[in-house]
Formats: C-alpha cells, sequence, structure tokens
C-alpha cells in the first residue's frame, strides 16, 4: 500500500470517529456537555450571553404585549361607543368586536406577566398592565349589561 493510500484511509477512520463522536454528541448532550468542560472550553460566557439575549427578548416582548394591550383597550372602548351608539342591527357585531378585544386583552396581560416573573421593575409594568386590563374588561361589562337590556 503507497503512502498516500496509507493517508486516506487514516483520514477516513478519523473522520467516521469524528461523526461517531458528533451522533453521540447529539444523542447525549449532557455527555457532550461534559466533554466540553474536560476539553478546556469555556462554557460560561455562552451562557452569559445567551442568558442575556433570554432577557433582552422578554424585555421587548413585555413592551410590545403592553402596546397591545393599550390598543387593546381602545379597540373595546370604540366597540362599546358603536354599540351605545350604533344601529341595533350593528350591537351584536360591536360587542363581539368588545368580547374578543377583552379575550385579547386577557391573553396580553398572562403573557406579560410570564415575561416579569422575577425582574426588575416588574411591579410597576404589572399595575400598568392590570390598569389596562381592568379597563378593557369594564368596557366588556357594560357591553354585557347594554347587551342583556337591548335583546330579550
Amino acid at each position: 500500500m503507497a503512502a498516500d493510500d496509507h493517508g486516506r484511509v487514516a483520514g477516513e477512520r478519523d473522520g467516521w470517529r469524528d461523526q461517531q463522536r458528533d451522533g453521540a454528541a447529539l444523542r447525549d448532550p449532557l455527555d457532550a456537555s461534559r466533554r466540553g468542560r474536560a476539553g478546556g472550553f469555556d462554557r460560561e460566557p455562552e451562557r452569559a450571553a445567551r442568558e442575556a439575549a433570554k432577557q433582552a427578548a422578554l424585555r421587548a416582548g413585555t413592551a410590545e404585549q403592553l402596546e397591545l394591550l393599550g390598543r387593546l383597550a381602545e379597540i373595546a372602548e370604540l366597540a362599546s361607543a358603536m354599540a351605545d351608539a350604533g344601529l341595533a342591527s350593528a350591537l351584536g357585531d360591536a360587542a363581539t368586536a368588545g368580547f374578543l378585544a377583552a379575550g385579547a386583552a386577557r391573553s396580553a396581560y398572562w403573557a406579560i406577566r410570564s415575561n416579569v416573573q422575577g425582574t426588575p421593575g416588574a411591579k410597576g409594568t404589572l399595575e400598568r398592565a392590570l390598569a389596562l386590563l381592568e379597563r378593557v374588561e369594564a368596557t366588556e361589562w357594560r357591553m354585557r349589561q347594554l347587551l342583556n337590556e337591548r335583546v330579550p
């Protein structure tokens, strides 16, 4: 066997070992992380970067949900105004819009609560979110009363 052939065979064998090792890493992530530590790889900067990215995403998500909650309060109030002053034939549609806004507002509120769990400033954010949710739910209650009065 020529020297080039020996090198090719050794390279193929090493490639096979690499594939086996990588396959084991996919099957056993804990084992892969142990090998990473044993191999001297520093995982802490990666963990810190992932945690910072996660916190940034949660803050951005909370800001979006708060904005959405404010818009939903406006939608619910507009629907209530339409139900109050609009055509009788549009009462059901206006009420439905208000009810959908209320359901979406509850979803946004609980997403906010989940996002800010254990973070600094959570109390102020939750107070704003709850005030907006209560505004939407008060409007929803008024629409229910209106429907009970107008629809026998």
